[in-house]
């Protein structure tokens, strides 16, 4: 395998961290990290043959050319991803380099879209939303349809993650209301998205569980897009959870006064949603839940699939682990990828076997019926 040089953004942040230290042990990768503050970086990083330090601003043209001339493989660890847009990714394109982004952002999503025929003529990778939600929230439930390998005729997912949110990351969650990247009270049905009149009754799993107190049903386009791939699938219900009705409640509050503010007033709201989690995080502590629930057929017989994932360490973990899983899908490709989603191209059992590793517990059930 020939040896290819990666650059990571936001390499000081909680999943660029993780990213960094994963990609050390890997012998086919040398690394060019950055940040707005080169001192920053010998505080966390040995300078090495491996790693070579940059300072970069995106926001400068020439810092961001001068850091793509040294990078086959970009991965975008920085946010606010809503502020950043395509800078990064429209860079990287035009110097033919493959890039992977952590965020779920719908503006760049929207603009790569449209390059998507360049992409596949420069015969590039790029993978978007390689974090947790979404990233993991669809790679999950992609992992336990096909550990079944049955005919699916309904699933139902809940996700519930507690744990510190950033202001830059918690701003991305504010912009993502106005914007509406995702369809709320609303399931998948053939094809086609529809309204929830009102919530399903949650089975006794999930209402035994605390992170579980209080759900609200929402399907994002990666979602979307996961489920399109199963081609039995008639419904697909996701829940996001909260663990209890309060900080619910202050959710939808805070999405209402946020929307159609400007940047400082955006900022405002996004430092009282990293505040809610904080909060949470010292309650409940640092716990990321994701429940599935599949419905369908195998070998002539009715079947219910129950599968749980469960992780007590830090959410961005979860993410760091997506995004380097994304860097060896690149890395051992026969063929360019094109504009891609993670669940798709990754290694999801190795992926699975690092978070297990790392404390994830797994369990799943098949009843026949």
């Amino acid at each position: 395998m020939m040896e290819k040089k990666v650059g990571v953004i936001g390499a000081t942040g909680n999943i660029g961290r993780t990213v960094v230290s994963e990609l050390i042990g890997n012998n086919n990768v040398r690394m060019i990290i950055t940040c707005r503050n080169i001192s920053k970086l010998s505080k966390l990083y040995k300078h090495n043959d491996k790693v070579k330090f940059m300072q970069l601003n995106v926001n400068n043209c020439k810092e961001l050319q001068e850091f793509a001339d040294e990078c086959d493989i970009v991965i975008n660890c920085s946010s606010p991803s809503s502020l950043l847009y395509n800078k990064v990714a429209k860079v990287c394109l035009e110097n033919n380099i493959d890039y992977i982004d952590v965020s779920g952002n719908g503006d760049l999503s929207n603009y790569l879209e449209g390059k998507r025929q360049l992409i596949e003529d420069k015969k590039l990778s790029y993978i978007l939303s390689a974090g947790i939600y979404p990233g993991f929230t669809e790679i999950y439930p992609y992992y336990v349809m096909n550990l079944f390998d049955g005919k699916i005729d309904n699933m139902t997912a809940y996700f519930s993650s507690v744990g510190e949110l950033s202001s830059n990351a918690a701003y991305d969650f504010v912009s993502s209301f106005e914007h509406e990247y995702a369809y709320g009270m609303s399931y998948y049905k053939e094809g086609n998205i529809k309204k929830i009149a009102q919530s399903k009754n949650k089975d006794s799993y999930v209402s035994n569980h605390i992170l579980f107190s209080e759900v609200y049903p929402i399907i994002s386009q990666e979602f979307i897009k996961m489920v399109n791939n199963n081609g039995s699938l008639k419904e697909a219900y996701f829940y996001n959870a909260y663990p209890d009705k309060t900080v619910f409640n202050e959710f939808m509050i805070i999405k209402i006064m946020s929307m159609h503010k400007n940047i400082e007033e955006k900022m405002k709201c996004a430092k009282s949603i990293a505040t809610k989690y904080s909060l949470m995080a010292r309650k409940y502590g640092n716990l990321t839940k994701l429940y599935i629930e599949l419905k369908g057929e195998k070998e002539n017989k009715k079947a219910l699939v129950k599968s749980s994932f469960e992780f007590d360490v830090d959410s961005n973990y979860i993410s760091a682990i997506v995004a380097y899983a994304c860097v060896n899908a690149i890395l051992k490709q026969k063929k360019f990828l094109g504009l891609t989603l993670p669940y798709s191209v990754i290694d999801i059992e190795d992926c699975l076997k690092k978070l297990k590793e790392k404390g994830a517990v797994i369990n799943t059930s098949i009843e026949y019926i």
